[in-house]
């Protein structure tokens, strides 16, 4: 939730194309420091889960794509991107039950054949291609 409308400032006209959920944490952040982004534990949340193998692949397939135009367009957050990524801990991972241990190598596995597949579709391709939208 954001408190002004002032902090969706989207370049218009520009082939720098993002999704919202995407760029509007990085810009709030690159522009306004890092504790302007506060968690709200009673907020409202519409969650779509993610129920199969498809669903999940065309989410991150998009997901990567925002990704990938953020990296290029917009190389200002670049450390952003690289403080934000999860990195999982093997160690608590080592010590859950051995089904939990599982079930975190199935999804690594899945995740890591998703990211070949999307550099091999996407290689030399636009990735603001996904943002086309039809004027009203």
């Amino acid at each position: 939730m954001i408190r002004s409308k002032e902090y969706i400032n989207f370049p218009e006209n520009s082939k720098k194309i993002v999704g919202d959920d995407s760029f509007l944490p990085d810009y709030i952040i690159y522009t306004y420091g890092k504790g302007k982004i506060r968690i709200r534990y009673d907020s409202i949340v519409y969650y779509d889960p993610i129920i199969s193998l498809i669903n999940h692949f065309k989410c991150y397939k998009r997901i990567y794509l925002d990704l990938k135009n953020l990296k290029r367009g917009y190389p200002e957050f670049k450390q952003i991107r690289e403080d934000s990524i999860l990195i999982l801990n093997k160690e608590y991972i080592k010590k859950l039950k051995w089904n939990e241990q599982v079930k975190f190598l199935v999804f690594t596995i899945i995740r890591k054949i998703e990211r070949s597949l999307f550099k091999l579709e996407f290689k030399n391709k636009d990735p603001s291609q996904i943002w086309k939208y039809n004027k009203k």
